[in-house]
C-alpha cells in the first residue's frame, strides 16, 4: 500500500484572516520545516464563503501570486 503524507498549514479559522505580511513568514517556514501544503480557507473571507461564485479581486490574486512565488 502506498501512502502519501501531506504536512503543512491550514488557514481555516474563524476570526480576522491573515494579511499578506502575516502569510509570508509562514510560507517561508514551510521550506525549512519540509511542509508542502498550504490550504487557504479563512472563515471570514467573504469570497471564500458568501461570495464564493464571484472571482477574487485583482489585488487579492496578486497577493496569492506573491505567496506562490515565496
Amino acid at each position: 500500500m502506498n501512502t502519501t503524507v501531506l504536512i503543512g498549514v491550514v488557514e481555516g479559522f474563524y476570526g480576522t484572516p491573515w494579511d499578506l505580511l502575516d502569510r509570508i513568514p509562514i510560507v517561508r517556514v514551510h521550506e525549512r520545516a519540509r511542509m508542502i501544503v498550504y490550504i487557504y480557507g479563512p472563515k471570514l473571507d467573504p469570497y471564500h464563503r458568501e461570495r464564493w461564485r464571484s472571482p477574487y479581486p485583482e489585488h487579492m490574486l496578486n497577493e496569492f501570486s506573491i505567496l506562490v512565488d515565496e
